[in-house]
């Protein structure tokens, strides 16, 4: 499967790190970030990842023409910032049947595999995984229904507007059919395209 991982972003928190390396390739013990990301997806369901990019792509694209990967990277240039939706969007010519997508500077414990099963099982358009947390406020934060399906998000919500205190993680599995509900320029995932999926966690 494809795999998009939007890096979009220019690091500004990571500086001084970032002003010579793009966020994606600052080395994690003995990897880049973005190989990081991409390591919860079993390496043998991977053939393509997908960076959408817009700082400093030039290095990401040698950096990968010259690296030991098992997995053919493409990267799509944001010339402007677009948001999650729309660097998603971006990616839309190139992108076929199921696929996953990550946020490009998350690393985390998740297993892919049975959110894939999951996904499969279920049907819709997409699957998302969620993390459960104490404190809700610092993240975007998902409200269910009693199907478990998403109804609604609320980022960095205020203590008396918290209804939940599961938290999207970034983590994706999706249908190309979501290119259906996207349109080009800055937009939101989140806000504009899964308000009716699946998820898993």
């Amino acid at each position: 499967m494809q795999v998009v991982v939007l890096a979009g972003g220019v690091g500004s928190r990571l500086r001084p790190w970032t002003n010579q390396i793009p966020k994606p390739l600052l080395p994690m013990l003995d990897k880049t970030l973005l190989e990081r990301v991409v390591e919860g997806v079993p390496s043998d369901l991977v053939d393509e990842v997908i960076v959408a990019g817009g700082y400093k792509i030039d290095m990401i694209r040698q950096y990968f023409a010259d690296a030991d990967v098992d997995f053919d990277v493409t990267i799509i240039p944001e010339d402007e910032p677009l948001g999650t939706g729309g660097a998603l969007a971006n990616c839309s010519d190139i992108v076929s049947g199921t696929f996953a997508c990550f946020n490009g500077d998350i690393v985390s414990s998740l297993d892919v595999t049975p959110m894939i099963e999951l996904h499969k099982i279920n049907g819709g358009i997409g699957t998302l995984a969620l993390w459960e947390v104490e404190d809700p406020t610092r993240f975007g934060i998902v409200g269910l229904d009693e199907d478990s399906r998403i109804t609604q998000f609320k980022e960095k919500p205020k203590k008396e507007e918290v209804f939940s205190n599961l938290i999207n993680a970034g983590s994706y599995i999706l249908e190309d059919d979501i290119f259906d509900f996207m349109h080009d320029g800055k937009h939101s995932i989140e806000r504009r395209c899964i308000s009716s999926s699946r998820y898993g966690r």
